[in-house]
């Protein structure tokens, strides 16, 4: 995984040589860099490049150097890098991470949350646009739920604010928790229905005496676990 302030170090000392820009994985640009290490260029260049990753937030260096080696790394279905969070979606949970300055101020906690995917209720998604982030919010029972838009979204521990440019994912990700939570809820409902209909037939049974009183109680008692 790449570190932002190695990359910084290495643009202030070795950028007429490009160094930082091979570390990064911009072969290209390091090539140009070796190229013209001859001429006083690249040397500006380097320090302007320490300077921009040094002031870089976080976030914008995951998301920018970094975002495909979380993705890839995890047994996640889906990876959302957000503003000061990450969100990994699974297929039994999601997990919401802070992280940086950025996200565990705004939103008061740091660490990771955990939201088993049977517990949630709603998906709440805002399309990012040239002017708005966007955000995904997940309520479930006992969760406290902010409303006012993306200004409210941005201090909530259980949403994830993004750019514009991740509103398919983004997307995606509401889409396929609402399925599984279709199917969690289906997957309930034909339970509760055999479970029924097992009843009613060794209610047939006690009626018509072929089980006692007490073999019909402790049956449905052990269906109704």
């Amino acid at each position: 995984m790449k570190n932002k302030n190695v990359a910084a170090i290495l643009a202030l000392l070795l950028g007429s040589f490009g160094i930082h820009k091979f570390y990064l994985k911009e072969t290209g640009k390091g090539i140009l860099y070796l190229l013209f290490c001859w001429t006083a260029i690249p040397c500006f260049l380097g320090i302007y490049d320490a300077i921009k990753l040094f002031t870089m937030p976080d976030n914008k260096f995951i998301e920018k150097y970094n975002a495909e080696k979380y993705a890839t790394n995890t047994d996640a279905v889906f990876f959302l890098e957000g503003i000061g969070s990450r969100l990994f979606v699974y297929e039994n949970r999601l997990v919401l991470e802070r992280h940086g300055l950025v996200g565990s101020t705004l939103t008061g906690f740091s660490g990771n949350k955990t939201i088993p995917i049977t517990s949630v209720q709603s998906v709440e998604f805002k399309e990012g646009s040239s002017v708005l982030n966007g955000y995904l919010r997940f309520s479930y029972p006992g969760s406290e739920e902010k409303r006012g838009g993306v200004y409210n979204a941005t201090d909530d521990q259980n949403a994830i604010v993004f750019k514009k440019k991740q509103n398919s994912l983004a997307q995606e990700i509401k889409s396929y928790i609402e399925n599984r939570m279709g199917n969690n809820s289906k997957t309930t409902i034909v339970n509760q229905s055999s479970s029924a209909d097992e009843i009613l037939k060794l209610k047939n049974l006690l009626d018509n005496g072929i089980i006692t009183q007490e073999e019909f109680e402790q049956k449905k008692k052990d269906l109704l676990k």
